[in-house]
């Protein structure tokens, strides 16, 4: 997992452009004032998203109504409990190979939904489903995981965790068949609730985002 040590800009493309933000050796306010430059962020939005993380992924399967299995990805991140505005962005790109040792890519990006509760506790849950269909025993061999907040139109990476890769473009390139299925992701967070305590929020499916990354070919 990498969280924040400076800025390294990845693509200088105008559109979605992605800027990877490490921030463990910085001092807070160097790290506030490359932020500044780049977008319209005030200093205690800024002072909070160094609290950004991803806390954990779990790979799961579960069936379908049709008992047919399903690849799940849940991504569990963590930040202040005052980051409940718009502009939270996800990215999660796996790779499932199967028996025959065939690859498979699924890339989803999407956003955070917006109106979250006022009892918002800082912890949300990404969840993506992959179904089998056809494939015969796929497993998960390697995600890329990126997790940050979009600051006009630039990505601003504020967590990363990866498994058998190092970076997206590493995982990208080495698996060019796009994944058969329909991919879809769905996301809920956690609320302290005054009656009940700390409970689960509706579950929302997220939509997919149009980002201008190069497209996988089957």
């Amino acid at each position: 997992m990498t969280c924040a040590a400076g800025i390294k800009q990845r693509k200088s493309c105008r559109m979605n452009q992605i800027v990877k933000l490490k921030r463990m050796a910085l001092p807070i306010l160097f790290f506030s004032s490359c932020l500044m430059a780049i977008g319209e962020l005030d200093r205690d939005e800024l002072r909070r998203l160094e609290d950004v993380e991803i806390a954990g992924v779990r790979i799961d399967t579960m069936r379908d109504d049709d008992r047919k299995k399903i690849a799940v990805v849940e991504v569990n991140t963590f930040q202040n409990e005052d980051d409940d505005m718009e502009g939270f962005r996800i990215r999660i790109v796996v790779e499932l190979t199967d028996k025959n040792k065939n690859s498979y890519l699924a890339d989803f990006t999407g956003n955070r939904p917006g109106g979250l509760d006022s009892e918002y506790t800082g912890e949300d849950y990404w969840k993506m489903y992959l179904p089998h269909g056809d494939l015969e025993r796929p497993n998960v061999t390697g995600y890329a995981i990126q997790y940050g907040f979009m600051d006009d139109e630039t990505f601003l990476i504020l967590a990363e965790d990866y498994k058998g890769v190092e970076t997206v473009e590493e995982l990208t390139a080495r698996t060019s068949t796009s994944f058969p299925g329909t991919v879809r992701m769905q996301h809920y967070y956690m609320l302290d609730d005054e009656s009940e305590g700390v409970i689960e929020s509706v579950s929302k499916t997220i939509r997919a985002v149009q980002t201008k990354a190069a497209p996988v070919t089957q």
